[in-house]
């Protein structure tokens, strides 16, 4: 379990699952936290945990912020975290992430000024992004994406108004 606030990453570590890079003295049959920094400072709001060394996470855009969209990804457990925001993406609120492996991501940013929601795709662990979506709906305010295999997709938008 990883809770994210700030940029770091709190993560339970379960008793007897070893953490290396924790010097804490504790009972060894409590669980305990420990705040792992990433690569930026502006709070995270999604990550996906694709499995025990590779994580992606995402945010920005909280409390009325601007110029904070961020993209994160660990490939070693979170002993090393990338920046990896798509370009021009750090004036984006990246509301959802969906990882499939430490390569292959998409990324929900939030509607900005006259930009619609949009979602990004890399195949190469964030060093390159292509965008595969922009939304076309006036009043959609798309809040998260699932994925049920790497092909399906359900993207969920909020009402802007009642009539929608």
């Amino acid at each position: 379990m990883r809770i994210t606030l700030l940029g770091l990453v709190v993560a339970l570590i379960a008793p007897g699952v070893a953490a290396e890079s924790v010097a804490v003295a504790r009972q060894a049959d409590l669980p305990s936290w420990r705040l792992t920094p990433t690569a930026t400072t502006n709070t995270l709001i999604t990550l996906d945990v694709v499995d025990r060394k590779v994580v992606w996470a995402a945010g920005g855009g909280f409390g009325g912020a601007t110029n904070d969209g961020s993209v994160v990804r660990t490939v070693d457990g979170g002993r090393s975290w990338q920046n990896v925001t798509p370009p021009g993406g750090a004036v984006d609120s990246f509301r959802d992430g969906e990882a499939f492996d430490r390569d292959h991501a998409l990324v929900l940013a939030l509607p900005l000024g006259d930009e619609p929601s949009r979602i990004y795709r890399t195949a190469d662990g964030g060093a390159t992004w292509q965008l595969v979506f922009r939304n076309a709906l006036p009043d959609a305010f798309y809040d998260c994406m699932a994925f049920f295999d790497d092909c399906s997709t359900s993207r969920r938008s909020s009402p802007m108004s009642p009539q929608t």
